[in-house]
């Protein structure tokens, strides 16, 4: 099976959820999530906040705990700029 739909297959087996350290706030977590569904951290923080609230805390804070032990830290991109003179 080739075309179009392997490369789309191909693309989302490629794709891992990792924690943000660059945009974390606490361990990165809701960041990570945050770039791997291509989307603002402040919409997945506010929506981390509403879970908190609506659940009354403790599950969330678990399931947060967890994710920071089991999802691995991204790892860090070098920004070299190219001096064209």
């Amino acid at each position: 099976m080739s075309g179009h739909g392997s490369d789309i297959l191909a693309t989302i087996m490629a794709k891992k959820v990792q924690r943000n350290k660059e945009s974390a706030v606490v361990g990165g977590v809701v960041s990570g999530l945050a770039q791997y569904f291509e989307q603002d951290p402040l919409l997945f923080r506010l929506g981390a906040v509403f879970a908190l609230i609506i659940s009354g805390v403790f599950p969330i804070l678990v399931m947060y705990l967890l994710a920071w032990y089991f999802v691995p830290m991204a790892t860090p991109t070098a920004n070299y700029t190219i001096d064209h003179e």
